[in-house]
């Protein structure tokens, strides 16, 4: 089934878009900050891991709620 449709995905392709483009200019001030931080040219590649992994849970924690979100309504309509 398809969630969004006509506007509603024109603007959820633009909101991931835009966030793509923040995070492309913000990716390697955080990658330089925590090398400085941590004295370690690792360090800057495990934070930003480490903040993928993070969204993707949380992501995956949404789908989850959604679906069970989606359950109750079900059960309640009858």
């Amino acid at each position: 089934a398809q969630v969004l449709t006509g506007p509603a995905l024109a603007a959820g392709i633009g909101f991931c878009t835009t966030l793509g483009a923040a995070f492309s200019f913000l990716a390697p001030l955080i990658r330089t900050e925590a090398e400085q931080r941590f004295h370690s040219p690792h360090a800057g590649p495990l934070v930003l891991a480490a903040f993928s992994l993070l969204c993707a849970t949380l992501l995956w924690a949404l789908r989850n709620r959604r679906a069970d979100v989606s359950k109750q309504d079900a059960e309640i309509a009858g």
